[in-house]
């Protein structure tokens, strides 16, 4: 049925184009004869009658480009169904496949004389860039996308960016930035070969506000539950090992949970101290002073429990721009566990998830392993009891 109903559409859609087409047709056939008609009377001269025609024909031409360009363009809508269809169906289940479609879809529909898209790429959140052709994406300097990223999470408006060079052609940059309501999801870059009108600018907007976003977030939100379900299948590795007694201390524990939340999260590193020992763990990817890391939280918690719920905070005292903290509480303060990061987004996309390990495994496991291996509390601890 509802291919009949689409397939119905599509054909009222072209009739009325048709009808549109064919009316301006006839009235630029009926101007020129008026015009001609008129330049007979006047007794103007053949030779500008004939220049007169030629410029009347070259206008109608560019005109009925134009017009077609302008009548052509709602109807991306079908072509954008199929993603939407892919999408409920399962079939696209990450932003990586959707954004390769989209840029596929670009690239394909906008070629027109007036509009034509010769390269698209698109940027989702955490992932990597995607391109419809490679060699965007490697004549764009890694400079080049920081600042195009910049610029999308700073305006929610369709921006003319600069001329850039790809495979040896310049072409016009149009920078589309992609949100849903005041979230921000990424950007759309394409490549024009010349500058594009405000018209075309603003079909962007509604291109970019009637279609991408609201799709792009059910996307997210299904590669989010899948992150999720295999995030609590692995974390349920810790516990498991805590039943069969295969840790023979809290430090084979912490470190075990530091090193899988910082390979899940992508993020720098991590610290985890718990009051039951005096040694914390600390895992970084990449050269830190971890002794001053760990000297700098140590005299911080030492004096007072400053960390009462879980946050993304900025700490000048540490060579990150953002660090995670949470407390992990059950009955009291049993530890604390920061992650550390060179941005927040990370750690606003996996937030939820990283608070919801901490009251549902990470405080009982703690407790449990605690128990199990009768560790006491230390006067001393890295943070107090």
């Amino acid at each position: 049925m509802k291919n009949e109903t689409s397939s119905f559409f599509e054909l009222f859609y072209g009739v009325r184009r048709l009808l549109l087409l064919t009316f301006y047709l006839v009235s630029v056939i009926a101007f020129g004869l008026v015009a001609l008609v008129l330049l007979n009377l006047a007794q103007v001269a053949a030779t500008w009658q004939l220049l007169v025609s030629l410029l009347i024909f070259v206008a109608s031409i560019g005109g009925g480009a134009f017009l077609y360009v302008l009548l052509e363009l709602p109807k991306i809508g079908y072509d954008f169904d199929q993603i939407k269809n892919d999408i409920a169906s399962g079939k696209i289940k990450s932003p990586e496949q959707f954004s390769h479609r989209v840029v596929d879809l670009l690239c394909r529909y906008f070629s027109f004389a007036f509009f034509s898209v010769e390269y698209a790429f698109i940027k989702v959140q955490q992932e990597k860039p995607i391109g419809s052709d490679q060699a965007i994406l490697e004549d764009l300097s890694a400079v080049d996308l920081d600042q195009l990223l910049k610029l999308s999470q700073n305006t929610e408006t369709v921006t003319y960016v600069d001329k850039y060079t790809v495979k040896g052609k310049a072409y016009h940059l149009q920078l589309i930035p992609i949100y849903f309501g005041q979230e921000w999801l990424g950007y759309i870059g394409i490549l024009t070969h010349q500058r594009l009108w405000k018209i075309f600018t603003r079909f962007l907007v509604d291109f970019e506000n009637n279609y991408v976003d609201d799709q792009l977030v059910h996307v997210l939100d299904l590669q989010k539950q899948v992150i999720q379900k295999q995030f609590y299948r692995e974390i349920d590795v810790f516990s498991d090992k805590i039943a069969k007694q295969v840790y023979t201390s809290i430090d084979e524990y912490l470190r075990d949970v530091v090193e899988f939340l910082v390979s899940y999260t992508h993020c720098v590193g991590g610290l985890f101290a718990t009051i039951y020992q005096e040694d914390c763990v600390t895992i970084f990817t990449k050269p830190v002073d971890e002794k001053r890391i760990e000297d700098h939280y140590r005299h911080r918690f030492s004096k007072s429990v400053t960390v009462v719920q879980p946050g993304i905070v900025s700490d000048p005292s540490v060579p990150f721009d953002t660090v995670f903290e949470l407390p992990i509480f059950l009955d009291h303060l049993q530890g604390i566990l920061l992650l550390f990061d060179d941005g927040p987004d990370r750690f606003a996309y996996f937030f939820n998830t990283l608070v919801e390990i901490e009251s549902i495994k990470l405080h009982s496991d703690l407790k449990n392993l605690a128990i199990q291996l009768d560790a006491p509390i230390v006067a001393n601890a890295f943070v107090p009891a």
